[in-house]
């Protein structure tokens, strides 16, 4: 029904038969996007490749059971030396689930308040 939309250059049969996380994004990495790996993918996206060059106030939050952005590939030192990052490491959240026990968003409420005190006020 959707071959139009993914054309001829992907098995829409195989990809709806992938069951897991880790194999959809080795899927959409390697046959999508064309690169070797996922490993090879991240490296190629990762903010790491340009911290040096944040000059802005930034808030980074990952949560270090992130099956898509593993902790071995954050990169930890560079985010370290640089004053402008900004960085919240949980537990649990997986990718971009920052929920508390209430299924409530608990990561909103704490952007706010790093936009207020790094963007808005006089320094």
């Amino acid at each position: 029904k959707y071959s139009d939309v993914f054309g001829p250059h992907y098995d829409l049969k195989e990809w709806l038969e992938i069951e897991t996380t880790e194999k959809f994004c080795d899927f959409a990495a390697t046959e999508v996007f064309r690169y070797k790996s996922f490993e090879q993918f991240l490296q190629a996206g990762s903010c790491g490749n340009s911290l040096q060059t944040l000059n802005t106030p930034c808030l980074f939050i990952n949560s270090l059971d992130d099956p898509v952005v593993p902790e071995y590939l954050i990169p930890h030192e560079k985010l370290r030396k640089n004053e402008n990052a900004n960085v919240v490491y949980t537990e649990r959240g997986g990718h971009i689930a920052f929920l508390n026990d209430s299924m409530k968003c608990w990561f909103m409420p704490l952007a706010k308040a790093f936009l207020e005190v790094n963007l808005y006020e006089d320094k």
